[in-house]
């Protein structure tokens, strides 16, 4: 495949060896994003419209010890990613937005 290549990464396991229980869970940064006029091509080589404006920081516990993650400015994403189909029950902007900033880095990490 030509072109430039993907944004992927390099960022320590959030979830080293086995683990039980992941808990309390933070945001701990505003989530900025950034609509640009024209589409842009993620990964997929699918057109998106939005970049993250700011380092974007999470915090949870894994097994009792905190960790930090921290999502880069920069990085290109669709919002949640609702097929077509069900976007009339769940759309790709509510409750569930950052989470879904989060699921979209720890895919491209990984």
């Amino acid at each position: 495949m030509n072109g430039p290549p993907f944004f992927k990464p390099e960022i320590d396991n959030p979830y080293p060896g086995n683990f039980e229980t992941v808990s309390d869970f933070e945001y701990k940064t505003r989530l900025v994003l950034v609509r640009k006029p024209k589409a842009l091509v993620d990964r997929r080589q699918a057109k998106v419209s939005y970049i993250l404006g700011e380092d974007y920081t999470v915090a949870f516990k894994v097994d009792g010890k905190l960790r930090d993650l921290t999502v880069p400015r920069g990085m290109l994403t669709d919002l949640a990613s609702v097929p077509w189909g069900a976007r009339n029950t769940v759309g790709r902007v509510g409750p569930h937005l950052e989470a879904s900033i989060v699921h979209d880095y720890l895919f491209i990490a990984w």
